[in-house]
C-alpha cells in the first residue's frame, strides 16, 4: 500500500513539475524565446510526446527564427495532437514554412488549415501568397531554361570544312532551331495551363469562403 501511495505521488509531483515548466515558458516565450525553449525541453524530458509542449516549443523556434526546428516541433506535435488545435498546427507550420521558402510544404499545410477552417481568413492569404511564389519561381525556372537554349542555338561555330559540310551544318542548324521552337511552344503551353488552373484554384478558394470574423494567432 505505501508502495503504490509513493508511485503515486512521484507520479503526480512528475506531472506538476511539467506543467510548471510548460507555464514557465508561455510566459517568457515572447520576450526571450531562448529562455522559454529551455523550460519546454525540461518539460518534454518528463513526457517526450506530448503536443501540446511540442507544439509551444515551434512557437518558440518561430520567435527566435529557427524556423527548420520550428517545423520540426510543429510537424512531431500533428502527430498526436488535439482536434482543437490541428487548425492552428498547421497554419503556423505552414506559415513558418512560407517564410523559409518551403513552398511545397506551406501549400500543403495551408491549405489543410484553410479546409478544417474554411472562415480562416489569414490561412487563406498565405496561401494564395505562397501560390503565387511558386507560380513564379516555375516561370523563372522556365525563362532560363529557354534562354539557355537560345544561348547555345544562336553559338556561330567555327568552319573550316568544304561548301558542302558547310551545307549540312547549316541544315542540321535549322532542323535544331525548328525542334526548339516546337519545343518552346510546348513549355509555353503547359506553363499557361499551370497559371490558369492555379488562377482558378484562388478564384474557387474566394468564391467559396466568407470571412466571418477575423482571427489571431
Amino acid at each position: 500500500m505505501i508502495k503504490i501511495l509513493i508511485t503515486i505521488l512521484i507520479f503526480q509531483s512528475s506531472l506538476i513539475a511539467q506543467y510548471w515548466s510548460n507555464h514557465q515558458g508561455i510566459k517568457n516565450i515572447n520576450e526571450n524565446p531562448k529562455k522559454a525553449q529551455s523550460y519546454f525541453l525540461n518539460a518534454l524530458e518528463k513526457e517526450s510526446n506530448d503536443s501540446r509542449i511540442l507544439y509551444n516549443l515551434g512557437n518558440s523556434y518561430n520567435k527566435a527564427n529557427e524556423f527548420d526546428k520550428s517545423i520540426s516541433a510543429y510537424s512531431q506535435a500533428l502527430q498526436n495532437i488535439s482536434e482543437q488545435y490541428k487548425t492552428a498546427t498547421h497554419y503556423n507550420l505552414g506559415t513558418t514554412a512560407l517564410q523559409h521558402n518551403k513552398l511545397d510544404l506551406a501549400i500543403e499545410h495551408l491549405s489543410k488549415a484553410l479546409k478544417r477552417s474554411p472562415n480562416f481568413e489569414k490561412a487563406r492569404q498565405n496561401l494564395e501568397i505562397a501560390l503565387e511564389k511558386q507560380a513564379k519561381e516555375k516561370e523563372q525556372s522556365t525563362n532560363n531554361s529557354n534562354s539557355n537554349s537560345n544561348e547555345e542555338i544562336n553559338e556561330t561555330p567555327q568552319n573550316k570544312n568544304t561548301d558542302s559540310a558547310t551545307s549540312n551544318k547549316n541544315s542540321n542548324t535549322q532542323e535544331s532551331d525548328g525542334s526548339t521552337k516546337s519545343t518552346q511552344s510546348i513549355e509555353h503551353y503547359v506553363n499557361e495551363q499551370e497559371k490558369q488552373a492555379r488562377q482558378n484554384f484562388v478564384n474557387r478558394l474566394k468564391q467559396s469562403t466568407k470571412f466571418n470574423k477575423d482571427v489571431s494567432w
